[in-house]
C-alpha cells in the first residue's frame, strides 16, 4: 500500500498571510526580510511548517499533484530531522532550532528569475532547484521539474556547510582520487576555492561548483 501523505502543516492566520506575501515577493531584500519578520513572531516549529507548506506549493507548482508533493517533502524533510536531532546533540540546542539557524526561506522559479536577472533562466531550465547562501542561511529555489531527490539534494549542501576541516578534506581527498580535482577550501566564507573548468554532464563548470554538485549528489 502506498504511504499515507503528510497532514497539511498547522500555520496561524498571521503566517499564512506573510506566506502569500513572500509568493509574490519579486526582491531578494524584501523576500529575505520577510522571512526575518515571521522569525520575530513566530516559534522555530512554525519555521519548519512554513518552510513544508511553502516546499509542498513550489512541488504542485511545478505539476506535482498535492499527494504527491507532500509525499516527497515529507521524505526529505524527516531526512532532514534526523539530520537535525544530531546537530541539536552536538550544539545542546532543539531541532526546531536548526530550522530558524539554517533555512531562509523557499522561492519559485519566477521568482529566482526575478531576483537574479535572466542569467538566472538557464539555471531554472537546466536544474531541478538551487540553494543560495543568504547571510550564513540557505534558501531554497524549487525550479521546473523537482522530483524525490531534489530536496535531499539541496539540503546535502546545507548540510555541507556544516562539516568540520577534517571532514572537508575527506572531500578534498574524494574528488582528487575519483575526479583527479583539486579544490581548495576558504573555513571563514565556508566555501570551495577553483577556478579551473571541469565537464560535468556535457557541459563545463568551475570546479568550486563541481565540488559542490558531487558532494550533494554523492550524498
Amino acid at each position: 500500500p502506498e504511504p499515507p501523505a503528510p497532514a497539511k502543516a498547522r500555520l496561524s492566520d498571521k503566517m499564512q498571510n506573510v506566506l502569500e506575501e513572500l509568493r509574490k515577493a519579486q526582491d531578494l531584500h524584501y523576500f529575505s526580510a520577510k522571512f526575518e519578520e515571521i522569525n520575530q513572531f513566530s516559534d522555530a516549529s512554525s519555521i519548519r511548517a512554513m518552510a513544508i507548506e511553502d516546499l509542498v506549493y513550489s512541488y504542485m507548482q511545478s505539476g506535482k499533484t498535492e499527494r504527491e508533493a507532500r509525499v516527497m517533502v515529507g521524505e526529505a524533510i524527516a531526512l532532514v530531522d534526523a539530520h537535525a536531532a544530531v546537530w541539536a546533540q552536538k550544539h545542546g540546542k532543539t531541532k526546531a532550532d536548526w530550522w530558524t539557524e539554517n533555512v531562509s526561506g523557499v522561492m519559485t522559479s519566477e521568482q529566482f528569475i526575478a531576483m537574479y536577472g535572466n542569467e538566472a533562466a538557464g539555471v531554472t531550465q537546466d536544474f531541478a532547484a538551487a540553494t543560495v547562501n543568504i547571510g550564513g542561511k540557505s534558501l531554497l529555489a524549487i525550479f521546473q521539474s523537482p522530483n524525490a531527490s531534489t530536496l535531499p539534494h539541496e539540503f546535502a549542501h546545507v548540510f555541507r556547510r556544516e562539516l568540520d576541516t577534517a571532514e572537508i578534506g575527506t572531500i578534498q581527498d574524494w574528488l582528487k582520487q575519483s575526479y583527479k580535482v583539486s579544490v581548495d577550501y576558504d573555513p571563514q566564507s565556508g566555501q570551495f576555492i577553483g577556478k579551473d573548468l571541469i565537464e560535468f554532464q556535457g557541459k563545463q563548470m568551475e570546479a568550486w561548483r563541481f565540488a559542490e554538485e558531487q558532494f550533494a549528489r554523492g550524498f
